[in-house]
């Protein structure tokens, strides 16, 4: 089965997921709308969320310590270098990213360290972003 990736979605996709979640708390059964119906919950929360995550972290989705001077990209992209100096990650290792997002910084410690790392997330949408943003790097997966 191919997957047609999600470049941009429209307007009326992104409203009725919003409009989705939103129902699942409206009402005085919003309890157990929500336990009953809590795939979609999630499903719509990561959707929906994801390209605001985009828009103000960029592909790394987590914060990181600035020092004086520096922009958020820059203490991102120190943070995950950190990260893969500390685990010692070896070229041809084999590393999870459980929880990946859009795959931002399992990117780049497969970049800095050439190992294998390969991301899951429950969210289809971040999934489709992932593979549609990170297809030039051979040693990643999703």
């Amino acid at each position: 089965m191919s997957e047609k990736p999600v470049v941009q979605r429209s307007n009326n996709a992104v409203q009725k997921e919003v409009s989705s979640y939103n129902d699942l708390f409206q009402g005085p059964e919003a309890v157990d709308k929500r336990k009953d119906q809590y795939k979609t919950l999630v499903t719509n929360y990561y959707s929906i969320s994801t390209d605001f995550y985009e828009y103000g972290w960029g592909q790394s989705f987590h914060f990181a310590n600035r020092f004086r001077g520096e922009t958020l990209a820059e203490s991102i992209q120190r943070h995950e270098s950190t990260l893969a100096l500390k685990l010692q990650i070896k070229p041809g290792e084999k590393v999870l990213d459980i929880g990946c997002g859009v795959g931002g910084p399992l990117r780049r410690i497969a970049y800095l360290t050439g190992a294998h790392v390969t991301g899951i997330t429950i969210s289809h949408y971040q999934i489709q972003r992932a593979k549609m943003i990170g297809k030039i790097f051979f040693s990643v997966y999703f």
